[in-house]
């Protein structure tokens, strides 16, 4: 099933909005779906298998505090 175009329903809205632990008052829930469908189109019609898997980059300052293994931790 595509979520290319699709909107939230009001049911998953109000589970996001339990699983968050936010109150918004019933007034304004359709305003937020619709925000919410709309910020979440993007994301919905990318293609993740599509997408290069990146491991995240590893830094090393050798001139930061923690350098010489006397970083505080044991």
């Amino acid at each position: 099933m595509s979520n290319v175009g699709r909107e939230l329903t009001m049911e998953e809205l109000r589970a996001r909005i339990k699983a968050a632990g936010l109150h918004i008052p019933e007034e304004r829930m359709e305003m937020v779906r619709v925000l919410l469908s709309n910020a979440l189109a993007p994301v919905r019609a990318m293609d993740a298998r599509a997408l290069k898997t990146l491991e995240p980059a590893v830094t090393f300052d050798a001139g930061s505090p923690g350098a010489g293994g006397n970083d505080g931790r044991r």
